[in-house]
């Protein structure tokens, strides 16, 4: 079977979904404070589905590189087990990764920024080899303030299936309300 892949063809299926959310505030140094509580929002799960208007199907909880529990800000190498009343395929359960996580702060206090890498691993979140055939699915997530504009970009690329390149729908990243998660994020509470 001679199949001839198409180059734009396979940029399109692993082109990631986005969401760009974007807040204004007219005074500098409450930016920089809404700044600041959107960035603790982020970095603490627990706080990711507080909002009564988020699903309470939801659960999320933070395990730290060696598997215990914890209630603190991420970091790297943490695993987040976020939990569904739903299930997927037989799974109810997503586990992620803390690849990467970036703070820049420019010197001239007008710009900052937060980067996270979010990889979708396997079942036991201390496995180290999580039998993903082609990829794993991530959530890049940027936090951002240029002077007064406080922006936030989430790209959701899911897990390829197979060696077809085709994403896989059904799969438990696309569960997880990312969108609600960025306006929470950019809501004060």
């Amino acid at each position: 079977m001679d199949q001839t892949i198409n180059r734009g063809w396979i940029d399109f299926l692993l082109a990631p979904q986005r969401f760009n959310e974007v807040t204004r505030i007219a005074d500098a140094k409450k930016a920089v404070e809404f700044f600041k509580e959107s960035m603790l929002k982020l970095i603490k799960p627990k706080l990711w589905v507080q909002p009564i208007d988020f699903y309470s199907s939801y659960k999320i909880t933070c395990f730290d590189k060696y598997g215990f529990e914890t209630d603190r800000a991420i970091s790297i190498d943490d695993r987040l087990k976020l939990s569904f009343n739903c299930q997927q395929n037989g799974a109810n359960t997503l586990w992620l990764k803390v690849v990467e996580m970036n703070i820049i702060k420019e010197l001239d206090g007008y710009e900052e920024e937060i980067f996270l890498l979010l990889e979708e691993t396997g079942d036991n979140y201390l496995s180290f080899d999580n039998h993903v055939p082609i990829s794993s699915g991530e959530c890049a997530i940027t936090l951002r303030r240029l002077i007064n504009t406080i922006s936030i970009d989430m790209k959701i690329k899911p897990a390829l299936i197979n060696s077809t390149f085709e994403q896989n729908e059904t799969c438990l990243i696309h569960l997880f309300n990312w969108q609600r998660l960025m306006k929470n994020i950019l809501s004060q509470l």
